[in-house]
């Protein structure tokens, strides 16, 4: 009888390790969506960054590209330029060296007519030397294209020629030790018209 008042007390512990599992599950589940989710985030932040840093290089890598072949296209116009200019000088230098050589050609001719005694004296010397200058001087008008520093050269080089005119009229005046000073302003003159024809690659 006395077993018979003891209450039955069920026993609840599959109950509670139930519940217990649902949400030990529940909490996996959490954290696998938020590793997840943050993972995904991130992962998704980190690709937009990285293509607009690709994108920023790229854009550089572009302008660069561009700058340089604005560079090289001006570079290519102004040696174009340069070259023009170049070839106009060397034609101009061309021109001007004929003249001197029309120049070369009157003293050659006045040697030959000193040679044969055809010049001779002061009085005849004096008026074919003035005619002989005249000539020369006038053909300076077609160095005035030149540039400033060749044209200086050019105008150089016609003032020896003007030089050997005096010296050789001055010798066929009867100042004979003038033909001597005469002969080495021609070396000079050619050494200079050689020098000045290098530079110019002319032949």
């Amino acid at each position: 009888m006395a077993n018979r008042n003891l209450s039955y007390v069920p026993n609840s512990a599959p109950a509670q390790n139930k519940n217990k599992n649902i949400i030990l599950a529940a909490i996996a589940v959490a954290v696998v969506l938020i590793v997840g989710g943050g993972t995904y985030f991130g992962y998704s932040y980190y690709l937009q960054q990285n293509q607009a840093e690709q994108a920023k290089i790229a854009a550089a890598e572009a302008s660069q590209k561009a700058k340089e072949a604005q560079d090289k296209a001006e570079a290519d116009k102004k040696q174009k330029e340069e070259d023009a200019k170049k070839e106009l000088n060397k034609t101009q230098v061309k021109n001007a060296i004929d003249t001197l050589m029309n120049g070369e050609a009157l003293l050659k001719s006045l040697a030959d007519d000193i040679n044969a005694g055809h010049v001779k004296g002061y009085s005849t010397s004096h008026w074919s030397r003035e005619r002989t200058l005249s000539e020369i001087n006038n053909e300076s008008t077609k160095f005035q294209d030149l540039e400033p520093a060749v044209k200086q050269r050019i105008i150089e080089l016609q003032n020896i020629q003007i030089q050997r005119v005096n010296a050789m009229y001055d010798g066929a005046a009867g100042n004979t030790y003038r033909f001597d000073e005469g002969g080495k302003k021609y070396d000079e003159f050619y050494d200079k018209l050689a020098t000045l024809k290098k530079d110019f690659g002319i032949n």
